[in-house]
């Protein structure tokens, strides 16, 4: 399954665990051993480990010998020393540690036929249930997240070194939180949280911390943007240090997004109607949903996805669904303009713009426009961030075919 090209980051590895190291001791047979080096695998790379030796000092991890880029075997450091005979024309390699000969003569057959794990001892049974939760998935029925959370991701805390440091550990993740775990609010986050929960290493504690936060920032789940706000309020911002700037962008995202939390209550914000002048509070504009669409008149991209949006608008109006167009431009001029040149006449969609500053820019998460939000009777926020095509597909969902 290893043996492939990899491009090698030959650079000092950033993962150490400040885990105890193991001696190492490397033998080859029928060919040049010069120019070939120990790499630590690292999700889908290699981090340079050091060139080979007769004997190395290597913490816990998973590893690959390779030379010119050909990777010639791969081996484990776990808890004890070890020596490795490679030969360079058969091509054989053998291990004088049970656990690393099993797993690695056995992976394939476990591949093949999930069950055959059941005939391997015990270590490496677990090792590779570590490796790959699918296989207990496959075993049991869990009838809740904390029996299968327990039982694959924080079992395999036995081995967190060996886990942090392989190609494996972003694969299980995505099995358990792809697969397993029920994308609803509730479900994802009580999941997320008790798997970070009983991690002890910082470094992998980041690690995952920060795979989660992109899994469910970029999701296209319902939903899913509040576990990605509580991950960044609770679990990032109490270990951010002064100079992580990258933390604190995403933290600033976090914080924007949270008033508007999906299925809150939107907050409420004046705004002047464009038609008459009168300053009206959005709350008290009637609906059983609202489509508020945050544009700039300037902005090519919302002139283009505009009549798109106002066109559905008019094929729902009779489900009673308002349409407010708030421009994030309060220049009274631009949006005149703005609204002659893209809306129909016939449109019912009521055009605003802030009589203040800051009546709802700064209040509501807007990256880029157009930021399109629905809210329902009640002024709890549906959706955010659509794209044309969500907006009909969700509409679709909340007031039936059209």
């Amino acid at each position: 399954m290893f043996k492939s090209i990899f491009y090698l980051l030959l650079i000092i590895s950033p993962f150490y665990l400040g885990a105890q190291s193991f001696d190492v001791g490397f033998k080859f047979e029928n060919g040049d051993a010069a120019e070939t080096i120990i790499g630590k695998r690292f999700a889908e790379k290699i981090f340079f480990e050091d060139t080979v030796r007769d004997n190395l000092s290597l913490n816990s991890g998973f590893y690959s010998c390779i030379k010119k880029g050909q990777i010639l075997f791969d081996f484990m450091v776990i808890d004890k020393n070890q020596n490795i005979d490679y030969d360079f024309q058969t091509e054989k390699v053998e291990y004088d540690d049970f656990l690393n000969d099993e797993f690695f003569n056995n992976l394939k057959a476990v591949q093949d036929s999930p069950a055959y794990v059941e005939d391997l001892s015990g270590s490496t049974r677990e090792i590779i249930k570590m490796f790959y939760p699918q296989i207990e998935v496959s075993q049991k029925q869990f009838k809740t997240h904390k029996k299968l959370i327990n039982n694959t991701l924080v079992r395999a805390l036995k081995y967190e070194d060996l886990l942090f440091n392989s190609p494996f550990l972003n694969q299980a993740l995505d099995f358990v939180y792809g697969k397993c775990v029920s994308p609803d609010y509730d479900s994802s986050y009580f999941s997320c949280d008790m798997f970070l929960r009983q991690i002890k290493d910082e470094n992998m504690y980041r690690y995952v911390l920060n795979w989660m936060l992109y899994n469910y920032e970029t999701s296209k789940v319902l939903g899913s943007e509040n576990v990605f706000i509580d991950l960044a309020l609770n679990h990032l911002k109490p270990i951010l240090t002064p100079t992580d700037t990258n933390g604190y962008a995403v933290l600033g995202k976090a914080e924007s997004l949270n008033p508007n939390r999906m299925g809150s209550t939107a907050r409420d914000f004046k705004f002047k109607d464009l038609s008459n002048g009168v300053i009206k509070n959005m709350h008290d504009v009637e609906g059983l949903f609202k489509i508020i669409f945050f544009y700039d008149p300037d902005c090519h991209h919302c002139k283009e996805v505009y009549p798109k949006a106002q066109a559905l608008h008019d094929s729902i109006l009779d489900r009673g669904v308002s349409f407010l167009a708030m421009s994030v431009d309060g220049n009274k001029k631009t949006i005149q303009e703005f609204k002659d040149e893209v809306d129909s006449n016939s449109s019912s969609v009521l055009f605003g713009y802030e009589n203040e500053p800051g009546d709802f820019v700064g209040k509501y998460y807007i990256p880029v426009t157009p930021g399109i939000y629905i809210l329902d009777a009640n002024n709890r926020v549906k959706a955010r961030g659509l794209s044309v095509v969500d907006l009909r597909e969700l509409m679709k969902t909340f007031v039936g075919a059209y």
